[in-house]
């Protein structure tokens, strides 16, 4: 028996900056992990492995560094451009045993009986994780005036103007398609839009 505690440290420093007529630069960097121990729980055996049952991420694994802005153009045009650099998801890895791998030392078959198998982590959380990644996304917009008070912008958007193909999640069960990519950042993408103010 003890204590379960989860305990986040971390700091987050943002900044923001106008410049000439309507620009802008603004960002941030957060910098943290959350540390968790739940070894008193003894309903499993393979979760009170050392590794398993207290965890304490690297910093990287939380680090994020965000930036914006916004720059004037002649002619009522604006540009502005979004990067993000974040980090790589925590691999995974789990076997599937039966009863007969696990029997022996559990002394006694799996609650689902003799036919029942279980999922068993093979690798400690948060140890393991996919390369960082950056997305850069970029926008222009147009901005017409109508009459007086109203105004219309026209724009283009541009998401991941790098087309980057980061593996956002994969598979987790250890076989032949281990670590196959069940997710990846979405493909370079061309939105066009207007905004109509009165």
């Amino acid at each position: 028996f003890g204590k379960r505690t989860e305990v986040f440290n971390g700091i987050d420093a943002t900044f923001s900056y106008k410049y000439g007529k309507g620009g802008l630069l603004q960002g941030g960097l957060g910098v943290g992990r959350t540390e968790t121990a739940s070894c008193f729980v003894i309903d499993s055996p393979q979760a009170a492995r050392d590794g398993y049952c207290h965890i304490t991420p690297p910093w990287s694994a939380n680090t994020q560094l965000k930036l914006a802005a916004v720059y004037p153009l002649p002619g009522q045009f604006q540009l502005a451009a979004n990067y993000q650099n974040m980090p790589g998801f925590a691999r995974a890895a789990q076997m599937l045993a039966t009863n007969a791998d696990i029997a022996p030392s559990l002394g006694r078959n799996l609650a689902a009986g003799a036919a029942g198998t279980a999922l068993v982590d093979i690798l400690p959380a948060n140890t393991l994780f996919e390369k960082r990644f950056n997305q850069v996304d970029l926008r222009l917009t147009k901005i017409f005036r109508i009459q007086q008070r109203g105004r219309l912008q026209a724009r283009i958007d541009i998401y991941n103007i790098t087309n980057s193909n980061s593996v956002l999640s994969s598979v987790t069960r250890i076989g032949a398609q281990w670590l196959r990519p069940t997710n990846v950042l979405g493909a370079r993408t061309i939105k066009l839009g207007a905004q109509v103010d009165w």
